[in-house]
């Protein structure tokens, strides 16, 4: 018999364009394709993609129904849908492709070396890269990175409500390397509902067109930094974290170390009288770090409408650079920290170091060569050897010296003495 090749079926809802929610079922529809064979209706296979050439799927359905419901269990910026009517074994053309953005409803999803971009998110089908977990929560929600190093080649962008965070909590286990290629994370206008913990952000490089904020850019932006180690970031400005206009991220118990800036390791400035930066640095270790232009420079470098605040940070082995630079009116906080062992002293600091609540003494780090920056027993960065009686740095105590008759600990190096 004469077999007639089936019409493409018109497509009904949802139309191009629409919008529409994740976890909510969405029902597709199209019109009936009539076949030779009346007694032999025709069958439809709907089909759904991230990529318009349908390369991979994220669902395909057969019926001889006129609708096909389904239920997304993530945000997905677009999803490219058609049908396709089959009669007596032979396929028609498609129909015309529709697209459709799905928001979501998820509030964490997960992100894994063996991941795939095109998975859901779930912690059983995670996804590959960041940035990938970071757009499939328009709404908020967690990013949950799993242990292993995550090369990128563009920076990736914060956005307000996410907390990014490593899922084991500690940094180690979770590095994002940049490779010198790009920034390792930029925010614009993030607010301080977004987050980042436990990840190490290393080699990123701020470029010339946007020179700033090496490891962590920020431009109007209050993320919360937690448990996160910046090592090995350049930058002119801030290398390591910039905190441009108004920005005022709480940093906390942070490693900062071995960064190379210009002008400075952690900046922070705004050009705005309206617009103060005020990073607040909480148990923080800046160690190693080096700045290598001329004139004022810093470690910490703050400028015009800046008000930095230290609260029980170390900055010890600075090379280049004053450990802390003021300048056009800026005033930062200091308390309860220790300055030491930096090239050039500690700079518009050194007023308020007395012994009482900001100190010159050495940390007394058990091997900051191999990265190991918990102190020694005897350090006066543990909260019972320091009159402020709190832990000052990252770390607490990891490794045991004996203190022999003329007060210098046994088995400790001395470095090269330096001013500060």
């Amino acid at each position: 018999h004469v077999v007639t090749v089936p019409l493409a079926p018109l497509l009904a809802s949802p139309e191009d364009g629409a919008v529409v929610n994740a976890s909510d079922p969405v029902v597709f529809e199209w019109s009936a394709v009539p076949c030779a064979d009346e007694f032999a209706p025709p069958i439809y296979t709907l089909e759904l993609s991230e990529q318009s050439d349908f390369a991979t799927t994220l669902h395909t359905e057969s019926t001889v129904e006129l609708s096909e419901s389904f239920t997304f269990d993530g945000a997905y910026a677009a999803v490219y849908w058609h049908v396709q009517a089959v009669c007596d074994g032979v396929s028609g053309e498609q129909s015309t492709l529709r697209q459709l953005e799905v928001v979501g409803t998820q509030t964490m999803v997960h992100v894994a070396t063996n991941g795939n971009d095109t998975n859901d998110g779930s912690e059983e089908h995670p996804f590959q890269t960041i940035q990938r977990g970071i757009d499939a929560l328009p709404d908020g929600g967690e990013v949950v990175v799993h242990e292993g190093e995550y090369s990128i080649t563009s920076t990736i962008a914060m956005a307000s409500g996410i907390l990014l965070r490593g899922a084991t909590g500690d940094p180690s286990d979770v590095v994002v390397d940049a490779g010198g290629a790009c920034k390792v994370i930029e925010c614009f206008d993030v607010d301080a509902t977004a987050g980042i913990e436990g990840l190490t952000l290393r080699d990123g490089l701020a470029p010339g067109g946007s020179n700033w904020g090496g490891g962590i850019g920020l431009f109007n932006s209050s993320p919360s930094i937690t448990r996160c180690i910046l090592l090995g970031n350049e930058a002119s400005i801030g290398a390591a974290i910039h905190c441009y206009q108004a920005s005022s991220p709480v940093v906390t118990e942070c490693l900062i170390a071995f960064n190379t800036g210009q002008s400075s390791v952690l900046g922070a400035g705004s050009s705005l009288p309206l617009g103060e930066a005020a990073p607040h640095y909480e148990h923080c270790t800046v160690y190693g770090n080096e700045v290598t232009g001329v004139g004022n420079r810093g470690i910490l470098l703050c400028s015009q409408y800046a008000t930095p605040r230290l609260e029980a940070c170390v900055v010890s082995r600075s090379i280049g650079g004053v450990a802390l630079r003021e300048l056009n009116g800026a005033e930062a906080i200091v308390n309860c920290s220790i300055f030491w062992g930096n090239a050039e002293g500690p700079g518009d600091v050194a007023d308020q170091i007395d012994g009482e609540v900001n100190f010159a003494l050495e940390p007394l780090f058990c091997d900051p060569g191999g990265l190991e920056f918990g102190v020694a027993n005897v350090s006066p960065c543990l909260p019972g050897n320091n009159p402020c009686g709190v832990l000052i740095g990252a770390y607490g105590e990891s490794c045991t010296v004996t203190v022999v008759a003329d007060g210098v600990p046994m088995g400790t190096a001395l470095g090269q003495n330096r001013p500060n």
